[in-house]
């Protein structure tokens, strides 16, 4: 089965889609580098490692500074579009709570 791309350039997976090299995700590549979140905040300059740490996990987006940092430091293995965070599925419980 192919997966269909959806505007943003994910597919419905999650990965991202499209032509070019694949995609690598951030704490991929940084577990691949042997690399802890202050160095790599250490790396891009004028963020924290918790920053790192949401940006590894996709609980949140990079701004345009940092996406264009990231991908300078990893030589483009790391797009700035394989930094969109993920949206997580609303439990049930969470709703009604």
């Amino acid at each position: 089965m192919i997966a269909s791309a959806s505007p943003s350039g994910f597919s419905r997976g999650g990965a991202p889609s499209g032509g070019g090299d694949p995609a690598m995700w951030l704490k991929d590549w940084m577990t691949r580098e042997g690399m802890s979140d202050s160095e790599m905040a250490e790396r891009i300059g004028e963020i924290s490692a918790e920053a790192v740490r949401k940006l590894r996990f996709r609980t949140r987006g990079p701004s345009i500074r940092v996406a264009a940092r990231i991908e300078a430091v990893t030589a483009g293995a790391v797009r700035a579009v394989d930094l969109a965070p993920v949206k997580r599925p609303v439990r049930a419980a969470e709703v009604s709570a």
